[in-house]
Parts: C-alpha cells; structure tokens; sequence
C-alpha cells in the first residue's frame, strides 16, 4: 500500500478536539475558582456577623475584621481564579489529558510533538507519522471530552455557593433592617449595638471596670430591663488573672410585676476577692462583657499623735504612735497627723464624745497626709477615720481610736502619826512623819484640824519648792488650839498639787487635787487620866510578859528533862528527842517577837508621856534604859543564840557531843530567863514607883482639898464676924 505523504501539523479534527478541551478546562476552572470565591466571600459574612452578634465588638476590631475578610476572599480568588487561569495549556498537556483517558495509543501525543518539526527527510518516518496522525483523526471523532472533567468539585462548589447566596437573599428579604444593619455594622459605617430581645444592665462598674478592696466582698448586680424579654437565667462567666475560668448562675431576687416593676435584679457575691477577674453576663440573648473587677489595697493610714501637755505638768511636747486605746493626761491638746499607704481624695473624721457626735473632712497633703487638731481632752473621745482613696475604694477596716483622758490623781500623802495613842492632853504635841508625793509636784501642805463640831481649821506646813516628793517630819502643838478636857480632836494632813486647767466650764476641773492622809479621832483628856491610861496599858502589858515568860520556863524544863543518850544511839531513838529540840526553837522564834513587841509597847508608853508633857526624867530612864532597851537585847542576841544552841543540839542527835551540846543548851535557856526575870522586876519596880508618884499625888490633891476648905471656913468666920 502506497504511502501518502502529509504535512504533519494539526488541523481539522485534532485541532477541534484540543480547543475544545481548551475552552471546557478554562470554563470549568472559572465556574469553580467564582464559586469558592462568592463562598469565601458569603461564609467571611456569616462568621463576621455571628461575632459581631456576640461580642459586639468596637468600630476598630469591625474594621480589622472586614479587612480579614477581603484578604481571605481576594486570597481564594486569587488563588481558586486568577492564578489557575494563568496557567497555559499547550497541545501536549492536552493530548497528555487525552491520552490518559481515550485509547489512542500515543497516536495523538505523537502527531501533537512532531507537528511542529521540519520536513522529515527520512521516508520511513514520514510514513509513520502520517499513519499516526490517521488513526488519532480517527479516534478524534469518536472522544467525549466531558468524560475528562470530574463535576463533584466544581458542583460542590456551586451549590455551596448558592446556598450561602440565598441564605444571604432569605436574611435581607426576611428581615431587611437587620440585614441592612448587619451590613452597616460590618462596614462600620455604624456603631449602635445589636437590637435585643433581652436588656441587661450591669451595676458597679465605671468604663467596665469596678474597682474593690483586696479581701473584700463585690455584689455583681444584674437588672434585666422588664419591658423586654425576662431571661429565666442569668450565667456569669469570669476568668482569673492565672487563667482559671468558671460559670455562675445569679441568684433571682424576687419576681418582679413588669407593670409595676421596670427592672428584674439577679445577684452573685464575690467574696474574699484576691485577684482580679474579667467577666461577661450572659441572659436570654443579651451579652454584656469586657467588664473587669480589679483588686487593689485597701485605704489605711499610720497615726502620730502629737500631744502639747498642760503648762503646769512642765513636759515638753512629744509625738506617739496611735493604738486602739491611747490613755492622755486630761487637758492635753492632740494633734492628729496621719499618713495612707495610697493616694487619697477624701478623708473624714468623726469625733464621738458619749452621745455627741461631730464629722469634719481633712485637708489632703501630698495626695497621702493629713492633719487635724481636736479639742482639749477632758472627756474618753473616740476618732473614726473613713477614707476614700483615689481608686474609689473606702477602708475595709474601720480606723478606729479612743483617746482617753487620764485624770491628774491627788498627791497622795503617807504620814503617819507616831509617839501618841487615842488620848492627849491639852498641852501634847503630835509627831508627823512620812511622805507626800505627785506626779507632777506636791505646791501647797496644810494640817487639817476640827475641834469637836467646829468648822475645820488649816495649819499650812512650809514647803521649800515645788517637789515630785516631799518628805515630812515636823511637829504639831496642840496646846495653840486652847483645848479643854472631854473635847475630841480630828486632826490629818493634807497635800494640793500644782493642777491648773484654765478656761473650762467645770471650775473643779481647773482647781488643784487635795490628797488626804489618814485622819486621827484624838480625845482631850486631863494628865491625871492620861497617866491611868497607860498604867492601865503597862499592866496588861506586863501581864502578857509574864506569859512569855512561863512559856519560856516550860520550854527549858522540856529541855532540861531530855535523857542523856548513848553516841552508838540509834536515830530512831532519839525521834521524841528530836520533835521537842524542834519545838523548842519554835517557841524561841515566837517568844523572841513577842518581846520585841512588848518593847515596842513599853516605847510607845514612853512617847506618850514625852509627848504629852507628863514625863519626868527618871520616868523616862526606868521605861527605856531598864526595861525597853534590856528586852531589845535580849530578843536582838540571847533568843538567838539560844535557837544556834538548839541547832547544834539537833545535829548531835545521835552522836559524840550530844551531852555537851545539851548542857550548852540548857545553859543559855537558864540565862535567858535570868534576864526575862531582871526586866520583870524593873518592871515591878516601875509599878512601886508608879503607886508612890499616885500616892504623892493622892497626898497632894489632900492637901489642895484641905486648904481648900480651911479657906472656906476662914471665909465663913471673917463673913460671921462681919455680920456680928
């Protein structure tokens, strides 16, 4: 079979069939890349619109957002339309595609790449070539492009597509205003809020922010506006500062009568707040967010007390820190300086004294200071400090202080009255000794005497200067009174001090505190009836002596009867022995005290006589030479070694020196009671002394009474004679 030779470039069939798949290709990848595009587009409107629904987000968040929304879609343009357009499809890329799916054999693709070439000088090849290029017209006939192209993609892309385009279509038909002000709001051409079928107001918050103090309570109240929708809930939802996020659901106050009623509250206590919190409401449709509670310190301040004391305590001015309870000396001006751990914008100051209560705002220095001066301090005033800071946050804690005024005591005066009993005599005089002492200095001493019931008379008592403590030891003559027997005498000392409060309305408060020392009830007696008195006193004194004294006989007879005990003794044997060597001191202890006290006794007789001026020198002598300073010596030294011979007796129970330590013993008893016996009989010399001076003064009071009547009856005779 002849060959024919043919030009081998592309024309009629072959050249059809490829523009045809050219053209379908281009269709197909532009129906697809408008599809994804509108989608983008439609899908970037729904997405903006639910956000911008929820959150309702300001004009500058919009605008980010539909700027995101035309680089997505501009993006899936580009790359879904644009770019696949650009792409070139040449013969072979055709013929590769037809290849694939028709059975040309390569006939196709191999008329395709050798179309272009010169003339082929070789026969052979021409001769294939024009064969292979009469079987691919062949097969050209019979291709059906379309079984080249998969439709799902492009008609999943279509109907998502016009899906979404008539959603859009149904929202502006439905609703056009919405729609119309989804599109105003997603063009931010407006920044109204969504219209809602539910209102929620949220109180507390300022720019949504509340502020509180740290450790505090914060009460989130909702009111859900009743001429809407009323949500059957309200959820809160916060997230902490470390990112801890949780759900709430407000407790419903009440149910409200939306005639009466043109909110509906719903509450949540925060308490202890720590750290701040972001929060958002949620409540049927509505949304309210971007609120924040934030925790700062709360408002407290150091207080210094600066405290100007009254002149006449002569301190100096010193300031002192504040507590609960500040005790002050009573007249004491306080100033007040106090200074906040924060900027401050108000501070106010109530002052409580008992029921009256005042309130005065400070002036602020430095944002943190503030000072004020109260009044004079006369009475317990209580200060309450509210604070309000420049966070808006009022102490948590109250700031409370009292001041209370501590009264200026009376100098208390300790003397004593010494050297004189119940009884004086008209020419006595009484020894005063003691103490007087101030805080702030005894000024001015007095002795206080009332006669009977005359008004009382003042005796003032020199003072050098002006002293925190005065010593007194003076002596006070009765006899200037001009006292009578039978009268009665009460007689103290007092001591003011130098207390002066001016201008207050009480003038006790501004006068001087008396101190009082104990007072004496003194009764006026002749000299005769004093001396009975304290002979009446010596005897029973001398009568308890004698007591001691037959104790302490018994006491030396127990001991002189203790039996002489072997050294090789055992100590079990000598237990009776030891019990009454121990109670032998014991008496010893006591008998030493009571003579002490029984000289005590015999020196206050002494003093009174002295100090009524009814001693006589010898009297004297007898009371403290022979007996008083005779039973001191005895107490002060012989009972003394008598219990260190005892001692020693004890220890040689059993032993060696038993014999000797109870000779030694009963030695030093027996000379004890040999000076017991001594002062005795002085004292009994005493009393014989005592009846001759009651006789002589019997004698002598005869004698007054006789020449007494011996007048009258010389009288009597000369009146007789006269009257012969």
């Amino acid at each position: 079979m002849a060959i024919v030779e043919e030009d081998p470039r592309i024309t009629g069939n072959l050249e059809a069939l490829l523009s045809s798949l050219r053209r379908r290709i281009r269709t197909y990848v532009a129906l697809e890349g408008a599809a994804w595009t509108v989608a983008t587009a439609l899908v970037a409107f729904w997405i903006l619109l639910a956000i911008d629904w929820t959150f309702e987000p300001p004009r500058d968040v919009r605008l980010v957002m539909l700027l995101a929304a035309a680089a997505a879609t501009a993006y899936a343009a580009y790359r879904g339309l644009i770019d696949r357009l650009r792409v070139p499809l040449p013969n072979r890329s055709m013929a590769v595609l037809l290849e694939r799916w028709f059975p040309f054999r390569e006939s196709l693709l191999t008329t395709i790449e050798m179309s272009g070439h010169e003339a082929i000088a070789d026969e052979t090849t021409r001769e294939m070539l024009a064969g292979a290029r009469f079987e691919a017209e062949e097969h050209a006939t019979s291709v059906n492009v379309n079984r080249v192209f998969n439709f799902r993609p492009l008609t999943a892309a279509i109907v998502l597509a016009a899906m979404l385009s008539v959603s859009v279509a149904a929202m502006a038909a439905s609703r056009p205003q919405m729609f119309r002000f989804a599109v105003a709001r997603l063009a931010t051409v407006t920044d109204a809020l969504w219209p809602r079928t539910t209102r929620l107001v949220v109180e507390g918050f300022k720019n949504g922010e509340a502020v509180i103090a740290k450790g505090g309570e914060f009460k989130l109240v909702v009111r859900a506006d009743t001429t809407m929708e009323i949500p059957e809930r309200v959820q809160l939802r916060y997230t902490t500062e470390d990112g801890t996020k949780d759900r709430k659901y407000m407790v419903r106050i009440g149910v409200v009568d939306p005639e009466r009623d043109k909110y509906q509250n719903f509450e949540y206590l925060f308490q202890s707040l720590l750290v701040p919190l972001k929060l958002e409401v949620r409540g049927g449709d509505a949304r309210v967010g971007n609120l924040r509670i934030r925790v700062v310190d709360s408002p407290t301040v150091t207080v210094v007390l600066r405290c100007q004391y009254p002149s006449y305590m002569q301190l100096a001015e010193r300031e002192i820190p504040a507590t609960a309870v500040t005790p002050l000396p009573q007249g004491t001006r306080v100033s007040v300086r106090a200074t906040a751990n924060k900027p401050l914008q108000q501070a106010t100051i109530e002052r409580r004294q008992g029921q009256q209560s005042t309130s005065q705002t400070a002036a602020i220095h430095d944002g943190t200071s503030f000072e004020f001066v109260a009044p004079s301090l006369d009475v317990e005033t209580t200060l309450d400090m509210k604070l309000l800071d420049t966070d808006g946050v009022r102490n948590r804690d109250a700031i409370e202080f009292t001041l209370v005024p501590v009264l200026d005591t009376p100098p208390e005066v300790d003397v004593r009255l010494s050297g004189i009993g119940s009884a004086i005599t008209p020419n006595a005089r009484l020894p005063l000794s003691g103490d007087m002492t101030d805080d702030y200095g005894v000024a001015h001493t007095w002795i206080t005497t009332t006669v009977d019931e005359q008004p009382a008379s003042r005796h003032p008592l020199p003072l050098d200067r002006l002293s925190v403590d005065v010593k007194v030891n003076t002596v006070y003559e009765v006899r200037d009174l001009g006292l009578k027997p039978e009268q009665r005498l009460l007689v103290g000392v007092e001591a003011a001090d130098n207390r002066k409060l001016p201008g207050r309305s009480d003038p006790v408060l501004g006068e001087p505190n008396v101190g009082t020392s104990e007072r004496w009830l003194l009764d006026v007696v002749t000299p005769d009836q004093l001396r009975a008195q304290l002979e009446s006193r010596e005897l029973n004194i001398r009568q308890r002596f004698e007591s001691l004294i037959a104790e302490m006989i018994e006491t030396r007879d127990s001991l002189a009867r203790l039996e002489a005990l072997e050294a090789k003794s055992t100590s079990e044997a000598h237990e009776p022995s030891r019990l009454r060597v121990s109670r032998a001191r014991q008496n010893g202890e006591k008998n030493a005290a009571e003579t002490l006290g029984v000289a005590a006794a015999f020196d206050g007789i002494r003093d009174e006589l002295v100090n009524n001026r009814i001693d006589t020198e010898e009297l004297r002598l007898r009371l403290k030479g022979q007996i008083a300073d005779p039973l001191r010596h005895i107490a002060g030294e012989m009972f003394p070694a008598l219990g260190q011979r005892l001692v020693e007796l004890e220890a040689a129970l059993p032993g060696t020196g038993l014999a000797e330590a109870h000779r030694r013993a009963v030695a030093q008893a027996d000379a004890l009671l040999v000076a017991l016996e001594q002062v005795r009989n002085k004292m009994l010399e005493l009393e014989t002394f005592n009846e001759a001076v009651e006789l002589l003064r019997g004698i002598i009071a005869s004698q007054r009474e006789i020449g007494e009547q011996t007048k009258k009856q010389r009288s009597a005779k000369v009146r007789k004679l006269l009257e012969e």
